[in-house]
């Protein structure tokens, strides 16, 4: 039979001539055919649509050098470069060039007029990098700039203005094309959205402070910390292969962990103390300060998250191995 000889399988701009409902069915029978056959699949493509959904492990590369090499989820996260963040991703990824200014410990963005303040995880390595006074780019997905009043309530420092010059509605999501401070930007928005073309809208960026802190908790680590004081556990050591966060259209946030041997309690302090951290009651990086305390009982500020509604568990022999 076919499958019993074959190992390998290379497709090259396989899909790139098909209409965008054909490409649409053709990538889904191709992820059947990987499954099927259990052959490693070489895929090239110019479009990062089709790498980002038929990939488990992606080469990015430019003018024949490579960028990066990760899985879907680790480039569009944390891009290697400017290239593969704006490469991966649709729309791409927002760039504003940024002036930083430093007092002390706080560390702030100077966009034009307007002021941004970075979380203390980030500005350590800007303080560290010496950047004071110097230009950087910084980048933001379109999902992270919010217009809903809420956000922008809660997130006062880190609001700027823009004139809407394009409105796209895609049904399930809203596009707003907007100028900010001499920059083109793009948000990805809910279609209750009530901007419209020539509005001037006040935009509040996330600056992912969860999303900052899940990174931190990514490897082999000793869990204790987050382990429940009465459950016996000798063995703390456990190793996350990553870590996923979304929000639905109704405000609720999907956390996914894929590691190995956690127990649901720690699970849940993981969860909880993230959602802390995404509050701003938690610095980011003080993750690390409650893994190092490798006790429950001293590990400061965790709680399990209230309301948590376990999904799922699944096992995957091979989870976390490339």
């Amino acid at each position: 039979m076919l499958w019993d000889v074959l190992s390998c399988v290379n497709l090259k701009y396989s899909l790139s001539n098909l209409d965008a409902k054909l490409r649409v069915q053709m990538r889904t029978e191709i992820s059947k055919l990987h499954e099927r056959l259990g052959a490693t699949i070489i895929y090239v493509t110019h479009d990062q649509t089709e790498a980002m959904t038929l990939g488990t492990r992606i080469v990015v590369m430019k003018d024949g050098v490579v960028q990066q090499v990760d899985t879907p989820q680790t480039l569009y996260n944390a891009p290697a470069n400017l290239f593969v963040a704006g490469f991966i991703g649709s729309p791409q990824m927002n760039f504003l060039d940024a002036v930083v200014n430093v007092k002390g410990n706080d560390v702030t963005l100077q966009i034009g007029n307007t002021t941004l303040h970075v979380p203390a995880a980030k500005a350590k390595a800007l303080i560290d990098g010496g950047y004071n006074g110097k230009t950087v780019v910084m980048g933001i997905r379109p999902e992270h700039v919010y217009d809903d009043e809420e956000h922008i309530k809660a997130n006062p420092n880190s609001v700027m203005e823009g004139k809407i010059t394009v409105y796209e509605l895609l049904g399930a999501e809203v596009y707003l094309y907007f100028d900010a401070e001499g920059s083109s930007m793009t948000a990805r928005v809910n279609p209750r959205t009530t901007a419209r073309t020539g509005d001037v809208v006040k935009f509040s960026l996330d600056l992912e402070k969860m999303q900052q802190a899940a990174v931190l908790l990514v490897g082999e680590h000793d869990f204790k910390s987050f382990c429940n004081v009465r459950t016996q556990v000798k063995d703390t050591v456990r190793t996350i292969y990553e870590i996923s966060l979304s929000r639905t259209e109704d405000g609720m946030i999907t956390i996914r962990i894929c590691g190995n041997g956690f127990l649901y309690n720690m699970v849940r302090i993981i969860a909880g103390t993230l959602i802390s951290v995404g509050m701003g009651q938690i610095p980011p990086d003080q993750i690390e300060d409650i893994l190092n305390a490798r006790d429950r009982a001293a590990a400061g500020p965790t709680a399990p998250a209230r309301g948590l509604t376990l999904i799922g568990m699944e096992y995957e022999e091979n989870a976390g191995k490339a």
